[in-house]
């Protein structure tokens, strides 16, 4: 949808919400993806979040991440934490870019009045580089732990 808008084939106002909400939804699922398998890695409960919560998700994930990785952990991590946090500002439980208003039938976005889509998608283009190297990683090692 990103690329439809950039190439003019779709209209911006149609497809943000729809599109903030998808790159929502795959920085969730990244985040419980790599708390799983890195709670798995050590010997934990290895379930995944049964919650929403972009920031509290990425704090877990930060700190397993750095609990596996010590002194290599990457230094890009410190650059993932604002952009979950700016998401989470305005979408704390993955509602408020799937609805207009909340169970209280308070309007959601309010205080959000642009959307700069270049920037989100660059950023994203970059997060899912991010996840994809430590979610690969973490599978790796996973794996080979795994009896044969």
């Amino acid at each position: 949808m990103a690329r439809a808008v950039r190439e003019g084939d779709a209209t911006l106002d149609t497809v943000i919400l729809p599109i903030v909400f998808m790159y929502r939804q795959y920085i969730e699922l990244s985040l419980k993806d790599a708390v799983q398998t890195a709670r798995a890695i050590e010997g934990k409960n290895a379930s995944y979040p049964k919650h929403h919560n972009l920031k509290d998700l990425w704090a877990e994930a930060k700190e397993l991440v750095k609990q596996h990785y010590g002194m290599d952990t990457p230094r890009e991590i410190d650059f993932v934490g604002p952009c979950i946090e700016d998401i989470h500002e305005h979408d704390p439980e993955s509602f408020s870019f799937r609805y207009p208003t909340d169970k209280k039938g308070k309007k959601n976005l309010s205080g959000l009045s642009h959307i700069n889509l270049r920037n989100l998608y660059e950023t994203m283009n970059r997060l899912a580089s991010f996840f994809d190297c430590i979610i690969g990683d973490l599978d790796q090692k996973l794996e080979s732990r795994a009896p044969s």
